[in-house]
Formats: C-alpha cells, sequence, structure tokens
C-alpha cells in the first residue's frame, strides 16, 4: 500500500521510465548519475523502488565503478527484500570472479535454501557447482536434497559431490557416484563431466559395462575416438555383465561403426556395419547396417560396392524408411556413372510405392537438373512435370529449373515468367538470387526490362514490385514503381501499420499501473529483463506491434539476443505476403537480423579472410546468438563446435589446451568459426554454398555432392544436396548472409 501511494503521489514525476530510455540507449552512466541523484533527494522513495539494486547493475556495466557495484546489492538485499535472492546472486558472481569460491558457494546455499523463482535456479546450480569446483564450501551440498530440483540440477549437483569427494580423499564414493551418473543418462553434459574424472580415477575400469558407458558417453558428445576405445573394451572384455543392464549390444556394436564412419574411417566402418547385417534378425536394422554400409562405400570411393550394399538394403525390408533412401542413393551413383538404364530402373521403382513419392520427387529433380545444366533438354521436362506433381519439393525450386529449361528450349518469355515466380517467392533465397542475374544476362534482359516496363504502368502492386525489382533505382521508370508501390502499401489497412510500426516508449509500457508481485515483475520496472519472462510478454504484449518492437528491443539492451530474435521473428509471422521486406522499417529489420558481436566478428573475419556476413549468418543460424547453447550433439557456443573439431582447430592454430566451457566464450568460438570457415574456403575453392553445407555436414559429405555434379554452377549444388536438413540450412545461412549485406552493407535502406 506505501508503495502504491507513493507511486501515486509521485505520477508523471516517475523517473523510471527515462531511467529505462537511457538504458535502452546504452547510456549506463547517464543512468547512473540519475539513480544516485534519485537516492540522494528521496532515498525512501528510491529504495522501494529498487534503485539500489539499479544502482549495482549499472555499476558493472562502468569499469571504473565495478568495484563499488557490491555496496550497492549488498543494500539492496535489505532495501528491496523481493530482489534478494537476486542480489544474492550477483554478489556470489562477482565474489568468484575475484577468487572467493567459498563465499560464493555460502550465498549461493543461501539463494537454494530461500524457495528462489523458477528461473533463477538453473544458473545459480550452475553457478554453484563452478564454486565447489573452484574450492567453495563442500558443506552447501549437504543440503541440496531439501531444494526442489528438476534432474538437470540435480545431476550437476551430484557431479560437485564428486569433487568433494575427491578432494577428501573418499575416492570409493566418488567412483561409485560417477558410475550412477553414467548409469543414469549418458547424453547430457553432466555425463561427459562424470566420464571425463571417471577415466582419470579408472583409467581401465574393471568392469565391463562401464567401459560401455563411458564409450557411449563420449560417443554421444562426438569425441569418437575415445567413444571407441571403451567400446572396444566393453565389446571384447570376458566379464561383459554390462548385457544384463538394460544395454542392447546391437546399438552398443552400431555405434562402434558409427565411431568409424564419423572418424572418416569408411573401409573399417562398412566392413562393421556388414558384420551387424549378418547378425542382426530384425530386418529394419538390417537396411539399417547395410544403408550406413553402403554410405561408407560411397564416401570412401568404391561406387560399385556402394550400388550393390544399397540394392541390398532395399532388399532387406522394402517398407522401412532405408529402402527408398537407398534408392534414390543408388540412383544418383549410376546416373554420375551413365549407367542410365540401370538409374532408371531404380526411379521406377521409387514410382511404384505412394510412401516413396517424396523420394521419387528428389529423383525426378536430380534427373532433370542433371539433362538441363548439361544442355539436353528433352527428357527435362517431363522429369520436371514428375517432381512438380507432388508437394514435398519447393515451388521455388520447380520454377526455377522450369526457367532454366525455357532458357534451353528458346522460350524467353516463359523463362522470365519462371524467375520472376521465384523471386516473388523468397527474394533472398540463393535460386531467387541465381534468377536475378540471369535476368541480366543479354539473352533474357531486353525481353525482362519490355516486361518490366509494362507491369510499372500496372495497377497491382505486385507487378509494380517486380517492376521495381528488375529496372531499379537507377531508371526514372523503376523509382516511379518504387513510389506508387509505397503509396499502395501506405493506404492498404492490412499493410500500412507494419510499414509504420514504431517502438513503444517506456512511458507508454503497460508495466506502471501493475503491481510487481514477482522479482522478475519489479526488474522490468528497472529496465533489468534476465530472461524473456512472463512479465516481459505482460507488458509489452507481442500482439501489439510497438510492444513487440520494444521487447525485442529491450531484450536486445539486456544482453539477450537470441529472446530478442525469437521476438522478431514472431513478428515477421504476421506479416502479409504483399509487403515485401525491402519496405520494413530498418530499426524492425535489424532486429530481425542483429549484429550483437560485430567487433569480434569483424576482427576476426578481418584477421582469417572470410566475409563478416557469412560469419554472422553462420552464427545466426546455428546458435541465434546464445553464448549458451549446447547442441543435442554436445555442440557449443555461438558457432556450435564439437570438442574435437575445436581442438583440432586449437592445435592448428597454435593456442593452449581448450576446454568444453571455452567454446561459450564468444572471443573463441568467433575466432573457431572465422578460422574454420577459412580452412573450408581453401579446401573448396571459395565456393560459398560448398563451405555451408560443409560446415553443416561435413567436408567428404560435401565433396560426395559436389561428386554428383555435372557443373560448377552453385544452383546444381544447391538441388543436388543430399539431406533435407542441409538444404535447409544452406538456404537460412545464403539468406541471412543476403540480408546482411543489404541491412548493413547498402549505403541506404529503402525507406
Amino acid at each position: 500500500m506505501i508503495l502504491a501511494l507513493t507511486l501515486l503521489a509521485l505520477g508523471a514525476n516517475d523517473p523510471r521510465p527515462e531511467l529505462i530510455e537511457l538504458q535502452l540507449e546504452g547510456r549506463h552512466e547517464a543512468a547512473l548519475v540519475e539513480v544516485e541523484r534519485a537516492l540522494a533527494n528521496d532515498p525512501q522513495a528510491a529504495r522501494q523502488w529498487g534503485f539500489e539494486y539499479l544502482q549495482g547493475h549499472l555499476m558493472e556495466h562502468l569499469p571504473n565503478r565495478q568495484d563499488d557495484s557490491s555496496h550497492a546489492f549488498n543494500a539492496a538485499m535489505t532495501s528491496v527484500p523481493m530482489l534478494a535472492n537476486r542480489s544474492r546472486y550477483r554478489l556470489a558472481s562477482q565474489a568468484l570472479t575475484s577468487g572467493h569460491p567459498q563465499v560464493a558457494a555460502a550465498l549461493l546455499g543461501t539463494v537454494m535454501a530461500s524457495d528462489p523463482s523458477p528461473s533463477l535456479i538453473p544458473k545459480t546450480v550452475q553457478l554453484l557447482t563452478l564454486a565447489v569446483q573452484q574450492g567453495g564450501y563442500c558443506q552447501v551440498l549437504s543440503e541440496s536434497k531439501t531444494w526442489s530440483l528438476k534432474s538437470p540440477q540435480r545431476r550437476q549437483l551430484q557431479l560437485a559431490q564428486v569433487d568433494c569427494d575427491l578432494a577428501a580423499s573418499e575416492l570409493e564414493s566418488a567412483v561409485a557416484r560417477l558410475e550412477e551418473l553414467l548409469r543414469e543418462n549418458q547424453e547430457d553434459d553432466t555425463a561427459i563431466g562424470a566420464a571425463g574424472r571417471l577415466i582419470r580415477l579408472t583409467p581401465k575400469p574393471a568392469l565391463a559395462d562401464v567401459s560401455v558407458l563411458l564409450g557411449l558417453a563420449y560417443f554421444h558428445h562426438r569425441q569418437f575416438r575415445l567413444a571407441a576405445t571403451y567400446l572396444d573394451r566393453g565389446l571384447e572384455a570376458e566379464n561383459a555383465t554390462w548385457s544384463r543392464r538394460d544395454i542392447d549390444r546391437s546399438d552398443v556394436l552400431y555405434a562402434r561403426a558409427r565411431c568409424d564412419f564419423w572418424l572418416g574411417e569408411y573401409t573399417p566402418a562398412a566392413h562393421r556395419f556388414a558384420a551387424i547385417a549378418n547378425q542382426e534378425s530384425k530386418a529394419e536394422r538390417v537396411a539399417r547396417a547395410l544403408y550406413q554400409q553402403a554410405r561408407s562405400l560411397e564416401l570412401e570411393g568404391d561406387w560399385d560396392g556402394a550400388t550393390q550394399a544399397y540394392r541390398r538394403a532395399v532388399g532387406a525390408h522394402r517398407t522401412s524408411n532405408w529402402a527408398p533412401a537407398a534408392l534414390l542413393a543408388a540412383l544418383r551413383i549410376d546416373w554420375r556413372q551413365d549407367r542410365e538404364e540401370s538409374a532408371l530402373e531404380l526411379f521406377d521403382q521409387l514410382r511404384s510405392r505412394r510412401s516413396w513419392h517424396s523420394m521419387a520427387e528428389r529423383a525426378a529433380l536430380f534427373l532433370a537438373v542433371s539433362d538441363i545444366v548439361r544442355g539436353r533438354p528433352q527428357r527435362a521436362e517431363g522429369w520436371l512435370q514428375a517432381a512438380a506433381r507432388g508437394r514435398r519439393t519447393p515451388g521455388l525450386e520447380i520454377a526455377y529449373w522450369q526457367g532454366r529449361l525455357a532458357e534451353l528450349q528458346g522460350r524467353a518469355p516463359d523463362a522470365v515468367n519462371s524467375y520472376i515466380t521465384v523471386m516473388l517467392e523468397d527474394f533472398y533465397h540463393p535460386l531467387a538470387s541465381a534468377a536475378y542475374t540471369r535476368l541480366q544476362q543479354p539473352a533474357l534482359a531486353r525481353v525482362a526490362q519490355a516486361d518490366a516496363e509494362r507491369r510499372a504502368s500496372s495497377q497491382r502492386s505486385q507487378d509494380l514490385y517486380i517492376a521495381w525489382l528488375l529496372l531499379g533505382d537507377s531508371r526514372e521508370s523503376g523509382q516511379q514503381a518504387r513510389a506508387r508501390l509505397r503509396s499502395r502499401l501506405v493506404s492498404s489497412s492490412r499493410t500500412r501499420p507494419f510499414l509504420e510500426m514504431q517502438i513503444a516508449v517506456p512511458a507508454d509500457w503497460g508495466l506502471w499501473h501493475l503491481r510487481p508481485t514477482r522479482p522478475e515483475d519489479r526488474l522490468l520496472t528497472l529496465g533489468i529483463a534476465e530472461e524473456m519472462s512472463p512479465a516481459v510478454r505482460k507488458a509489452l504484449p507481442l500482439g501489439d506491434l510497438s510492444s513487440a518492437l520494444a521487447a525485442s528491443q529491450l531484450l536486445s539492451a539486456s544482453d539477450l539476443p537470441r529472446p530478442s530474435l525469437y521476438v522478431a521473428e514472431i513478428v515477421s509471422k504476421r506479416l502479409p505476403d504483399a509487403l515485401p521486406q525491402q519496405f520494413l522499417p530498418p530499426v524492425y529489420r535489424r532486429f530481425l537480423y542483429p549484429r550483437p558481436f560485430h567487433d569480434l566478428v569483424e576482427r576476426e573475419a578481418t584477421r582469417f579472410a572470410v566475409d563478416p556476413n557469412l560469419l554472422t549468418a553462420i552464427i545466426r543460424e546455428e546458435s541465434r546468438f546464445d553464448t549458451d547453447a549446447l547442441s543435442a550433439a554436445s555442440a557449443r557456443g555461438l558457432t556450435q563446435f564439437v570438442l574435437p573439431t575445436a581442438e583440432r582447430l586449437v592445435e592448428k592454430m597454435g593456442w593452449r589446451e581448450i576446454e568444453p566451457l571455452d567454446l561459450h566464450r564468444p572471443e573463441i568460438s568467433i575466432s573457431l568459426g572465422a578460422a574454420y570457415l577459412a580452412e573450408l574456403a581453401e579446401g573448396f575453392d571459395g565456393r560459398p554454398e560448398v563451405v555451408i553445407t560443409a560446415y553443416n555436414a561435413g567436408e567428404d559429405q560435401a565433396r560426395l555432392w559436389l561428386s554428383y555434379c555435372f557443373s560448377r554452377e552453385p544452383e546444381e549444388y544447391f538441388s543436388k544436396v543430399g539431406f533435407s536438413q542441409t538444404r535447409a540450412y544452406l538456404r537460412k545461412v545464403a539468406s541471412s548472409r543476403a540480408q546482411y549485406r543489404e541491412i548493413y552493407d547498402s549505403a541506404e535502406i529503402t525507406q
């Protein structure tokens, strides 16, 4: 009630909206001056608002005031009880940074014992684990049984207890805990930490099941060399008691073969998969093993052996998902080796089952593209029609190759119409970029320009957009088309709100009449967002465009680029199809394609001579700019490196040894990403489309897809990338790269 009366009395004199504006502008020093003035002039009101916490928060942003922030957080523990745990957490983080893990552990233990808000628990447990590892009081962990923890946090603290056992020379207890952690789960981050500690204590475990668990942990975290070592020990041991512990021997054998595969040792991998196929009794698993044997042989260069294995995989289980994939793979090999009759027989098989039609579509497109790039249009039209009849192959991709076919057949107007269709569907798609380039070539330019001039006098927005794209701003008719298009878009009730959307100022946030009931609510009134919390959604409802932009701005200013991008993408799903992205407000486009680590990216891109826009696009699509990103395959950080790849690059660059947690540091992650892009560019003649796919699927796989191609055209390569996931990745990265170029490199953005 006191707080409500104070707010009512102050009314328009509430300084918090202005303070939030200063923080959003990055003017932390000016904001701190105002906070300290408020604390001096009206300490009671300022403390009730939480200004002592805000004071500490702002001080942490200023190098010359960081040492003073602890006093502010100490004061906030008393003056703002709702933020007491947040204050303890900030103090603990400072204590750990300054080399006082005991103090940090004690503070964090108090946080966990004080019923913290759910959003604070994961990072408190993570920090407590680090504090214990660095010498913090282990007694804190004895209280953890009373804490409300989810499985990941419980396992983290159990691993921390192992470090305490080791510090107390209780080796037997430590080993028992580590083995139990591995039995429970071999795939999470705790598992790989447990595995590392266990092999330091018992390099050669006495029980075969422990060796297998270690091998599986390293396998799931893509440390295949270590995985192979321990899986072999478990499989070869005489006391193989692990078979009684709910571990499937067939799965272990398969994981062992996959280790060889991922290490690039394709011949032994093929032998192992063949042995698995001979031993298996389940038809689906036989097909799986034969398919992987074929992949190994294909990557090794034994195409004849691969074709035979693919055919055996089809025969092993015709109703499994492996059968159509094997047929398509065998077709590609036969076609590339000019065994056309055999390839077309496989194509007929693919078309024989309705459930295989998606693979048949890709096969038809593969055949059509192969003939088109070789100037053989006779059969391509039928194959394109077969691909177009399905629903899985994107219409944009079909339209592009229909344009190429029309060019071959001398049908320039049809080619122009097809390329325009591609550009209208997604102007930033790599095939749309190729279509735009082809429309500038002499063979089509005259027809395209005439079509554009005709469209420039149209009353349809779509025609005006195409006219502007083709004529550009260098021609008066292009400028006029753009102006008329913008006028039509502004006059439309569907598109105008998006053209004119602006960021809601803090004074207009739906925040000031709400009573804070949670710490996140109170923090938001200070301009502090620690995550995409319900408080943010309540104060800045994402259904309102101005509020959504304000939420994206707040999260970005709070060093939360991933949730900021998430909000911008929510808005993007509401954009009308009739509204070209080039006409969106520049501020919104920058939220949709942000550059939160721009200085680091520019520095490392220059150092390794790679395109900074490509590096930024890779980061956007790999991690969404989340430094804590951790994939299911244990890829970490902004550029999503697994430890073995990082270790290889680190050795090549002459750095010190690297730890998994180092990959979450932006300066290391970005440097490794730039170094790897440079290495890939050198290995693939600087071809960005191949570099991007190699980053996603591996270098050997990228080379295999190159071997399917009859030309060096990026468009042929795009359509012959064999994994739908990697094609989507290539599309996203190439599209993002084009967006970054246009938004940040262009001298002017369409207003």
